[in-house]
């Protein structure tokens, strides 16, 4: 009876805390959405040069990161596959050199 109580406690705080929050999100939209009403976005008379160079930067940067991403997991397969194929090898060698049991 207890642990259901707990329970049930539990899970209106948890309920409790993404109203809250959804609460929250929902003022600082409508204050965004007033504040861009009253004194206006600061983008009125903006042409298509000046919306390419502000998407520009952040394009060439989140390309940049995936390159880096991409070399960067190419390198640890070589590695991984390197270190695969000298144990494989160490184990070949150590079986080869190792002494056959004596049968009786």
């Amino acid at each position: 009876m207890v642990a259901r109580f707990r329970s049930r406690r539990k899970n209106a705080r948890k309920l409790l805390a993404v109203i809250g929050i959804i609460a929250v999100l929902v003022v600082v939209i409508a204050l965004i959405f007033v504040e861009a009403r009253v004194y206006g976005t600061g983008f009125a008379g903006k042409t298509l040069w000046d919306w390419l160079q502000l998407l520009i930067i952040p394009l060439v940067l989140a390309v940049a990161a995936l390159l880096f991403n991409l070399a960067t997991t190419r390198t640890e397969h070589k590695n991984c596959h390197a270190t695969l194929r000298a144990r494989s090898t160490d184990c070949r060698a150590t079986l080869r050199t190792r002494p056959k049991p004596r049968t009786r």
